[in-house]
């Protein structure tokens, strides 16, 4: 696989070409636009989280941030007898998020 066939997905186009030809043949338009949405799957997909990201930003990612390191803070004070450098490690985990 060439560098190319990960940078554009051209290659994988031109490798289904003739799948993409046969369906548009049979379906007319239709068959075309399904044909290179099935095609271009990846691309559609990313474009459209793109969009919804940019729309509505996930703003409850960082509450779930602060609830794992308060999370985190717990299982230290718990360890804190037992396992001091566990604590530690753990505390230094929380103060990271």
């Amino acid at each position: 696989m060439s560098f190319l066939a990960v940078a554009i997905p051209v290659e994988a186009a031109v490798a289904n070409l003739p799948l993409l030809a046969r369906s548009a043949l049979g379906f007319g338009i239709f068959g075309a636009i399904i044909s290179l949405t099935l095609a271009f799957k990846p691309l559609l997909k990313g474009l459209w989280q793109a969009l919804l990201l940019a729309l509505k930003p996930r703003h409850h990612l960082q509450a779930g941030r602060a609830h794992a390191a308060a999370l985190l803070q717990t299982l230290a004070c718990d360890f804190e007898a037992n396992q001091p450098s566990q604590a530690e490690e753990l505390r230094r985990l929380a103060s990271r998020g």
